[in-house]
């Protein structure tokens, strides 16, 4: 139980992205980037918080939008 709870603890410090509301970057972002309205961006929100989460881009808003400008994700 005690280890669960520094875990958590060591999570919550590091401010961890959990969500997509967590995510540096939101929908306007994206349509600033020209991506239309509707399911492309979502799609582009999960695939940024998937590479976040997993620990593959950080989450900082320069670093996330120049992934999707270079096509990385």
């Amino acid at each position: 139980h005690d280890l669960c709870e520094q875990y958590a603890q060591e999570i919550l410090d590091e401010e961890r992205c959990f969500s997509l509301r967590d995510l540096a970057v939101k929908g306007d972002d994206l349509i600033a980037l020209g991506y239309p309205k509707g399911p492309q961006i979502g799609e582009a929100l999960n695939r940024l918080f998937e590479s976040v989460f997993n620990g593959e881009v950080p989450n900082e808003k320069g670093q996330l939008l120049a992934s999707l400008k270079n096509d990385k994700l």
